[in-house]
């Protein structure tokens, strides 16, 4: 959905290249910040913080027309959705230690599946 959002708004190849790779780069950097945060208030505030900013900032993103906003929106983003390591640090700490690799490899299979699937659906709907 992305790219086209990108298309309707002028933007090239080099500027879809950017926003992506803001996000990706603020995610990346942001994640050891967000576990040692997690370990510190604990794991729930930090997840539930992520979701909230990560659905506001979604929301801001579909408003925004200038690509510099764009790509600030899409660094706020990524810095918001660095929650995987929080993630299984949870699912560590309530599943046994038997169990925890099927836990870790179900909610990784199952957030890979909505990758795929979201875009789908938000571009039907």
């Amino acid at each position: 959905v992305l790219p086209f959002y990108l298309m309707q708004n002028g933007a090239t190849a080099l500027d879809f290249a950017l926003v992506s790779a803001t996000y990706s780069l603020c995610q990346m950097l942001s994640a050891p910040l967000l576990g040692t945060l997690s370990d510190k208030i604990g794991r729930r505030p930090v997840l539930i913080g992520g979701i909230f900013a990560s659905t506001c900032l979604y929301f801001e993103m579909s408003r925004e027309t200038s690509m510099m906003h764009l790509v600030a929106v899409r660094c706020i983003l990524g810095f918001a959705g660095g929650t995987e390591p929080v993630e299984i640090a949870y699912l560590s700490d309530l599943t046994e230690k038997e169990d925890r690799p099927a836990w870790i490899n179900l909610q990784m299979n199952i957030e890979k599946v909505g990758a795929l699937l979201g875009p789908v659906i938000g571009g039907y709907l």
